[in-house]
């Protein structure tokens, strides 16, 4: 019995001094592999690493690395550590138990290197912000443990491999701001667990695989910036925990699908800058989550839906240059956490939303070049929170110095080609960002107050083609303006101004 005992604990014990000794000489590769790909390094950067030294990189003093418990590396993490050098001397398949490689934020260049598919443990990759050319090869579909991956802001160019449909495992695929073409691959559809999917910026061409609807889990999904054509497939509408959806800058065309309206989770719906056409789905009013809605820039034709009035979280609304008529829905008027409304270049006509800055928060409100007319709304006299205000080329009407009030974060004012009346007996001390200020083209008299001089950011001044009389202040001498035009022209000769009648 006692023989016995010994002999299992003999075992034993050359079991553990070999799996040490298997454990040392493991350890002693990759030491050998990362100062290898240490000294490929350019010079300048390499003192980063400098306590790579030694024959074991699981010495907790290696800059970035880490091990597990069998002594084997499982993470090398050196974001902006201003690294310069490829990754074609990083011997991959000496890391077998690699889970994590972070070297975001760097100057890695040269292309990528077909061997990352022997790192077959690897959790999470993270190559973004460097330098990285070529294609995205074959191999990365064998990366089947990978949650995270991310390749985004490099130079990636070609097509995006069929193989990545492999990665069934993956949660985030970031590959935007490449040079990345051709068309998205239908295999997508196999990342059923994938949760965040940007392919922004890149050249990508063809239409959006139906094949996308089955990405049940996903929440922002990003092709903007891309040359994507064809419709917005109705299986988006299968995409019920999306939060995010960003189309715009592509050659999308047809009409928002009603299936829209499943995607009750939505907060954010860019569709900016396509060719979409037809009317705007009365759907949308079900995405009740929304805060920005941009579709500003298509054909979109028929009038604003009323049901928009209940996405009573809106933050932003765009719907300008498009082809819209009618009159827009008193429903809007619901819409009271406004900080941006943009309804410029269509065919609407009637009176612009009396609520638009009730809460307080409006920045941005833009409806020129088209037919609104009456009073502006009466909570934007005292506005204040606002920074650029554009009512040019409309049938606007009311007095100047009753119907608008001070914003002192304003930069940028146009209310010309309308028929706004009065004087101009505004506070422009109060004016303090004002650089562009636009009235020409209504029936503004009196005399043009001294006091503009107090807005002294302006830059452009356009008074023109008004009942205004007297002479131009010589105090608007102080003024640096680029353009300024009342009746006369106006040049700067020797820093002072010369004035030519245009009679």
């Amino acid at each position: 019995m006692f023989s016995f005992l010994f002999f299992r604990l003999s075992i034993t014990f050359l079991l553990l001094s070999l799996l040490h000794v298997l454990a040392s000489a493991n350890n002693t590769t990759q030491a050998i592999s990362l100062l290898k790909w240490k000294n490929t390094l350019d010079s300048s950067t390499r003192s980063a690493l400098s306590s790579w030294v030694g024959d074991s990189p699981c010495n907790s003093s290696w800059t970035g690395i880490s091990c597990d418990d069998s002594g084997s590396v499982a993470n090398i993490t050196l974001p902006s550590y201003g690294l310069k050098g490829t990754l074609q001397n990083l011997t991959f398949i000496s890391f077998p138990r690699l889970r994590f490689l972070n070297l975001t934020n760097n100057s890695i260049h040269g292309g990528f290197p077909s061997q990352i598919g022997d790192l077959l443990k690897l959790d999470t990759l993270d190559l973004s912000n460097n330098e990285i050319s070529d294609s995205i090869p074959q191999e990365i579909g064998k990366l089947s443990s990978a949650t995270y991956i991310d390749l985004s802001n490099n130079r990636l160019s070609g097509v995006i491999p069929n193989s990545i449909g492999n990665l069934t495992e993956l949660s985030v695929l970031y590959l935007g701001q490449n040079q990345l073409s051709g068309s998205i691959p239908e295999d997508i559809g196999m990342l059923k667990s994938l949760t965040d999917f940007q392919l922004s910026s890149n050249f990508l061409t063809g239409s959006i695989p139906p094949s996308i609807g089955n990405l049940s889990n996903l929440s922002i999904l990003y092709l903007d910036d891309n040359k994507l054509s064809g419709f917005i497939p109705q299986e988006i509408g299968k995409l019920r925990s999306l939060s995010e959806l960003a189309l715009l800058n592509n050659n999308l065309t047809g009409s928002i699908p009603s299936s829209i309206g499943n995607l009750t989770n939505l907060e954010m719906l860019i569709l900016f800058n396509n060719s979409l056409s037809g009317s705007i789905p009365q759907e949308i009013g079900k995405l009740k989550s929304l805060t920005h809605l941009v579709l500003s820039f298509n054909f979109f034709t028929g009038s604003v839906p009323a049901s928009i009035g209940s996405l009573t979280n809106l933050s932003e609304l765009y719907f300008g240059s498009n082809k819209l008529t009618g009159i827009l829905p008193l429903e809007l008027n619901s819409l009271t956490h406004l900080k941006a409304f943009d309804a410029f270049s269509n065919k609407i006509s009637g009176r612009l939303p009396e609520n638009v800055c009730l809460g307080g928060i409006l920045v941005y409100f833009s409806v020129q070049d088209s037919n609104f007319s009456g009073s502006v709304p009466r909570t934007l006299k005292n506005c204040s929170s606002l920074w650029r205000m554009q009512l040019q080329k409309n049938q606007l009407t009311g007095n100047i110095s009753e119907d608008f009030g001070v914003y002192p974060l304003l930069t940028y004012m146009d209310i010309s080609d309308n028929k706004f009346y009065g004087e101009l007996s505004w506070k422009f001390e109060e004016f303090h960002n004002l650089s562009t200020f636009r009235i020409s083209n209504n029936n503004i008299s009196g005399r043009i107050p001294t006091q503009l001089v107090e807005a002294t950011q302006l830059q452009l001044l356009d008074l023109s083609s008004n009942q205004l009389v007297g002479e131009i202040p010589k105090e608007f001498a102080k003024l640096k303006l680029i353009k300024l035009s009342i009746y006369y022209i106006i040049e700067r000769i020797n820093g002072g101004l010369s004035l030519i009648s245009i009679k």
